[in-house]
């Protein structure tokens, strides 16, 4: 038997509870507010997944990008504008096991990134930012998708 889903309740204030109610189908058919806001939650996650499944990122540009999120704020300006930002960062980082260049070819990279792209993978360093303390760096990254799994030794 699966586990219960959580129950999760939040508060939807404008333009949030605007954009959800332009979503609902039919109130007096069952349409409801929480059922659009889970659903829209499922379908972003699953857009970020696929975007990391997509990417090329190294072990290296991974350690990089993590490092340079660390202790960084993301805030709503990094909606617009996510691949300049965070490219910014990646130039700025002071990661000492790699040096400028290394910065400066992932910095390049990055500004190429559509905001989905940079979006999903800074979601990503958020989850790995909550693991429980002493997770294995390569196991996290790929749990939160920024790595594939390691293939299977013949």
């Amino acid at each position: 038997m699966a586990a219960a889903s959580p129950h999760i309740q939040f508060r939807a204030r404008p333009p949030l509870a605007d954009e959800l109610r332009a979503r609902v189908d039919d109130p007096e058919d069952g349409g409801s507010l929480s059922h659009v806001a889970g659903e829209s939650a499922r379908q972003l996650f699953r857009l970020y997944a696929a975007e990391l499944r997509d990417m090329d990122l190294s072990r290296d540009d991974c350690v990089i990008i993590t490092s340079a999120l660390w202790s960084t704020l993301v805030d709503s300006s990094w909606l617009e504008r996510a691949p300049l930002i965070l490219s910014a960062e990646i130039e700025e980082s002071d990661e000492d096991d790699f040096d400028e260049a290394a910065h400066a070819e992932l910095a390049d990279r990055i500004r190429a990134w559509t905001r989905v792209q940079a979006l999903a993978v800074i979601d990503a360093v958020e989850r790995f930012k909550r693991l429980p303390t002493g997770t294995v760096f390569d196991e996290a990254m790929v749990q939160v998708g920024l790595l594939p799994p390691p293939r299977p030794e013949k």
